[in-house]
């Protein structure tokens, strides 16, 4: 309604163009054989705000079926953690969203 297509509202929440974020998630890989995972789960995010900042590509990764049904929202590899901090535009606001949650970084 605001002049946006279904694309540019996709890119922007995402913060980059669709060929980078397949570049981001491996374009060696057969994405049909994986699951989108969140990095730090969205149900963490109590805002607007903060969901959508989930949803930046640094915070999304492939997984098996079977690796994302296992992690779950249950905790945050410590090398993806970091990825996602040094990569996201606002680090400060998903340090706040994971210490407030208690979610194990292992």
């Amino acid at each position: 309604k605001k002049g946006y297509s279904k694309n540019s509202k996709s890119e922007k929440i995402l913060g980059c163009s669709y060929d980078f974020f397949l570049n981001w998630l491996g374009s060696n890989k057969n994405v049909n054989d994986f699951h989108l995972d969140h990095i730090i789960p969205v149900s963490l995010g109590f805002t607007e705000l903060e969901v959508i900042s989930l949803n930046h590509y640094s915070n999304i990764q492939l997984l098996t079926p079977k690796e994302n049904l296992i992690k779950g929202n249950k905790y945050i590899k410590k090398e993806n953690y970091n990825k996602v901090i040094k990569n996201h535009p606002q680090p400060s606001l998903i340090k706040e969203i994971v210490d407030r949650s208690g979610i194990n970084i292992i």
